[in-house]
């Protein structure tokens, strides 16, 4: 991962994050016990539409990270995955079918 918006410099490879962690382990272990605590909570109500996915983003993330629930504005793959940009999102939601929306759902 490469990215001076998301991510802290000098070598842009750790997300920004609420409490400002600079090493990639030390975030994931946080990322995993707050994420645990929100899914604990249960998941927002919702029709599985990229609205209601983005507040299921929102929760989960929002302990972590400010931008939680919000589109991403450019490409960020993250252990190997190539999650999509705004603009990938918007319009594979427009032609989601049941078959497809896990793949659309680990990439937003």
């Amino acid at each position: 991962m490469s990215d001076t918006e998301y991510c802290y410099p000098p070598d842009f490879t750790v997300l920004r994050n609420r409490l400002g962690l600079r090493g990639m382990e030390e975030l994931e272990v946080f990322e995993r016990r707050m994420v645990m605590q929100r899914i604990a909570q249960g998941a927002p109500a919702g029709d599985f539409d990229l609205r209601h996915l983005r507040a299921i983003h929102r929760h989960l993330f929002q302990d972590v990270y400010d931008w939680a629930g919000e589109l991403r504005t450019v490409e960020m793959p993250r252990a190997g995955v190539n999650f999509s940009s705004s603009a990938s999102s918007q319009s594979e939601w427009r032609t989601c079918t049941a078959a497809s929306l896990p793949a659309i759902i680990c990439r937003i």
